[in-house]
């Protein structure tokens, strides 16, 4: 037994559950079991998925068949899957997708959807399935599905990494920290200036600025305030970073966690630092990226539909209106 908890679980409805349906799974020895499937199994495929209104098309791709969804009306999501020839092979799907995504069929799109309150369209099924797919028909045609699909490939793989670092940075700075690393408290290598015992913490709220003492030795100070009178002081411009970049993660702290923050020494905190900018730069490096590919893939989508210059320019000043 695998899930022995659950399975006491259902042990203790066992009656309930066979009463349903006026007894009909009294007998059966999967009393347990759902009612009806609500074809499960059509869900752990390869698929293309949307939210049912969305305000612009932004369809992606289930390549391991691993997402649920429930969609009906104007809620939820869909999923499509190709007929058993197109499917064959996962490029079919991207170059499918890449067309879903292109301005030429978002164009096509909102002149077939009803517009909903905010601006949003409808992806249901009975205008998804209006939606042309260019089917290539020769060597031309297919060396630009070919790439489109490329393309995509390109946006995904750009996309799972933006994820990745996003998910890191999400995570900081546990994510960032060495098992063998040591730590100084906060308390000893920082000028504590604060009563309260807790403290509201937003970006907007939050803030540094560095300034030099009046006295001797006259040193540089990095001041991170809380609060009106309410500040810590560094003396590394370093820490006072990391301290802050810490602040900017937590909503609320208390003085007593403040003053037990514990911050990597060096040479580990200044790697640690230059990482984290580094994750950040990846980011909007790839973003970037996205949406050059993006355009990459509506010149191709142009040239397989035909679309003549002038077409173009109505598509795109149609789409910064709609």
């Amino acid at each position: 037994m695998n899930y022995p908890y659950a399975w006491k679980y259902f042990l203790c409805y066992e009656n309930k559950l066979k009463d349903r349906e006026s007894g009909a799974w009294k007998d059966r020895v999967d009393w347990y079991a759902y009612g009806r499937r609500q074809n499960i199994e059509m869900f752990e495929r390869v698929k293309i998925m949307t939210q049912v209104l969305a305000n612009k098309n932004s369809l992606t791709l289930d390549d391991e068949g691993i997402y649920y969804f429930v969609g009906g009306g104007n809620a939820g999501g869909y999923g499509i899957v190709l007929r058993e020839k197109y499917r064959r092979t996962i490029e079919k799907y991207r170059y499918v997708l890449g067309l879903l995504n292109s301005k030429v069929l978002e164009f096509y799109h909102k002149h077939i959807s009803p517009i909903f309150s905010g601006g949003f369209y409808s992806y249901g099924r009975r205008y998804i399935e209006q939606l042309p797919i260019k089917l290539p028909q020769n060597n031309m045609e297919n060396r630009l599905a070919e790439e489109i699909s490329q393309t995509v490939n390109q946006i995904i793989e750009c996309n799972e990494q933006i994820e990745t670092f996003k998910s890191r940075i999400g995570k900081f700075p546990e994510s960032y920290l060495g098992d063998d690393w040591t730590f100084d408290k906060l308390t000893n290598i920082a000028k504590v200036h604060l009563s309260k015992s807790s403290y509201k913490l937003s970006e907007k709220t939050i803030r540094t600025y560095p300034f030099k003492e009046l006295e001797y030795p006259f040193r540089e100070v990095y001041r991170i305030i809380l609060a009106t009178k309410e500040h810590i002081d560094f003396y590394s411009e370093e820490v006072a970073s990391y301290v802050l970049e810490v602040l900017k993660t937590m909503s609320r702290i208390t003085k007593r966690e403040l003053l037990e923050l514990k911050i990597p020494q060096q040479p580990h905190l200044k790697n640690l630092l230059n990482q984290y900018r580094k994750d950040k730069e990846q980011i909007v490096k790839n973003e970037k990226a996205v949406k050059e590919l993006e355009k990459q893939i509506d010149d191709l989508v142009y040239k397989l539909y035909d679309v003549t210059y002038r077409e173009r320019r109505i598509i795109e000043d149609y789409l910064t209106k709609f």
